[in-house]
């Protein structure tokens, strides 16, 4: 009485097609066919210090280990499933002492029976349930597809954890980056604002340009502030997710950030994408999980039967206990057919039926945002990548006109000024192209979330045909 597999199928989705994003990121240059990403895939951007990082998060964070222990408990909760499927045997063993009435019944009976005395019971009690219609089997599958299920959700849960720590990772070294060239800045502008007061002192300019210098001036100092507190806020987080301290010191490698040119993109993009996205698989199996409840609920309609017996010894003394007289034992087969439950069972059947549909539309809903999200990495890397390629120009010619500037000041063309101001110019163009490289490893990072960051489940319980 399980559910069928086409049944299962009925509303399931089918696996959309990546097959026009895939085709325009290989032709972009950028993305070479290849694998899916490593499951230690942090491990490709070649630092110690992130790799200790998610290393120790991964052992550490709180979340995580409450997960972790989520597990247990499932694993548990399907031992305690299973059990109907097996016999069950228990030994009682009663010693009772009682005073009877000399108006109760027994008494009556027998008047020569003792008004007091012990009675001593010793009995094996068995009991199973005849399971033909899998309704303690299925329960027992929905337990294991729950399990299934938050084994999944752990992977998702390391899967945030690690891109969370990573991403923190480049935005913190963004920031140093960006605070080192605002302490240029700040330093440029004040040489500037000196110049222009040294001007007005000597009646050379009016007090209008310092004015405007010194507001500058505080500008750039005020963005410097911003990013000290970002740094910090930013080494925070990552402590937090490593479950540490916020205060605690962190390690740093002052390395040059450097996306990689080109990117391996997987061949079986479509095809593969359910089993390698976590959050599907939690999905998936929820549902495989309801299909199974579905048949639980299905069996209700059907006899029940079972068998219990015990056999032991009583008695009214512990010296005949073991007497051959003393030997007690029963067996009580049992049916029980439901007739009228004003609707309880069916409204159950429905109820569980609903929970599975909803499951259904629940995973085609996720499989939609799944592939949306790869196609919109694939198209978010390649346009951030074409973007630092024309940010990285204009630094260029940024520097240029800086040297220019500067052969132009040794030779009397033009003043200090001219070069303060392309000095600075050269700067904030600077900090744009930090800002584009954090993108690229944002939107890397991005990519390889949405394409599981490794993790590979080998059985799929139900699974749908490419469209």
């Amino acid at each position: 009485f399980s559910m069928s597999n086409s049944e299962k199928k009925q509303n399931l989705a089918q696996s959309p097609s990546l097959e026009q994003s895939q085709k325009a990121a290989i032709d972009s240059g950028l993305f070479t066919s290849g694998n899916w990403p490593d499951p230690k895939w942090w491990k490709t951007f070649d630092s110690d210090v992130l790799n200790d990082w998610v290393e120790t998060a991964l052992l550490n964070n709180p979340d995580l280990r409450s997960s972790e222990i989520k597990i247990q408990q499932a694993k548990q909760m399907a031992i305690v499933a299973r059990q109907p499927l097996f016999p069950t045997l228990y030994f009682d063993a009663q010693d009772n002492y009682r005073y009877l009435s000399e108006n109760s019944f027994d008494h009556i009976l027998n008047t020569s029976l003792g008004l007091s005395g012990y009675q001593v019971d010793l009995s094996l009690a068995f009991n199973y349930e005849f399971d033909f219609w899998n309704q303690n089997r299925n329960t027992f599958r929905a337990a294991l597809g729950e399990l299934k299920a938050i084994e999944a959700e752990f992977y998702e849960a390391q899967l945030i954890l690690s891109t969370s720590v990573t991403q923190a990772y480049f935005a913190l070294l963004t920031t140093m980056q960006k605070r080192d060239l605002y302490a240029e800045l700040v330093n440029i502008q004040d040489r500037k604002l000196k110049l222009q007061e040294k001007l007005l002192r000597s009646a050379l300019s009016s007090a209008f340009q310092p004015l405007f210098d010194e507001e500058t001036l505080r500008e750039a100092k005020e963005k410097l502030l911003s990013m000290e507190d970002e740094i910090a806020m930013q080494q925070h987080l990552i402590n937090i997710l490593m479950g540490k301290s916020p205060d605690c010191p962190l390690a740093l490698d002052r390395i040059r950030l450097e996306p990689p040119k080109s990117i391996p993109l997987p061949d079986d993009l479509s095809i593969e994408l359910l089993a390698r996205r976590p959050d599907l698989m939690v999905q998936i199996w929820k549902a495989e999980a309801a299909a199974f409840e579905v048949s639980v609920a299905k069996a209700d309609f059907f006899p029940n039967i079972n068998l219990a017996s015990y056999m032991g010894f009583t008695s009214v003394a512990w010296k005949s206990l073991f007497d051959s007289n003393s030997r007690a034992l029963g067996y009580k087969p049992a049916l029980s057919l439901p007739i009228f439950t004003a609707g309880s069972i069916q409204a159950n059947f429905r109820a569980k039926k609903a929970k599975f549909e909803e499951a259904i539309y629940q995973y085609n809903n996720l499989l939609l945002i799944s592939a949306q999200q790869v196609a919109d990495s694939l198209v978010q890397l390649t346009t951030v990548y074409e973007q630092k390629s024309l940010q990285e120009q204009i630094v260029a010619e940024a520097k240029a006109r800086l040297d220019l500037t500067i052969a132009r000041v040794h030779s009397g063309l033009d003043s200090q000024f001219a070069y303060l101001d392309f000095a600075a110019a050269l700067i904030e163009r600077k900090i744009r192209t930090v800002e584009y490289t954090y993108l690229q490893y944002a939107m890397l990072v991005k990519l390889i979330k949405s394409l599981g960051g490794g993790f590979s489940f080998n059985h799929v319980p139900i699974r749908q045909e490419k469209s």
